[in-house]
């Protein structure tokens, strides 16, 4: 698991601006202010966003009433593939690996500040990655 959460650092740590970034070339520049494939179509405020190099995948970070939700769905049907949990409070980036296996989410709280990382495609939490180096098992 060390070695995991060190290459894991490695990238979060040399990996240059993500295809998300908002720039005007972004093709997420002007995130939709509806989830696509939401049915029902419930306005969502979207805080952060990452498509996967491959752009088959997009995750995306929203405050839904009181609950903060990141979601993995596939970029071009919008269908949910999972709905992740255990991030903490503010999430305030959001990082495909370059595989797309892994997705980092920078999570910020008064208690602690890191990275959280799942495995994209079971969506369960495989570690935490703390600014001061500890790494936090789940």
């Amino acid at each position: 698991m060390k070695k995991l959460a060190m290459a894991v650092a490695m990238f979060l740590l040399t990996s240059g601006p993500s295809l998300a970034e908002d720039s005007p070339s972004s093709p997420l520049a002007e995130p939709p202010k509806r989830m696509p494939g939401d049915a029902d179509s419930i306005l969502r405020e979207i805080t952060c966003k990452a498509l996967s190099l491959d752009k088959k995948l997009l995750a995306v970070y929203y405050r839904e009433g009181w609950d903060e939700v990141i979601a993995i769905r596939e970029a071009k049907s919008g269908k949910e593939l999972h709905t992740l949990v255990g991030h903490g409070d503010n999430v305030t980036k959001l990082q495909f690996s370059p595989d797309g296996k892994t997705l980092a989410a920078r999570v910020i709280n008064k208690n602690r500040q890191g990275w959280a990382v799942w495995d994209v495609e079971t969506g369960e939490l495989q570690f935490r990655l703390l600014d001061d180096g500890r790494i936090l098992e789940d």
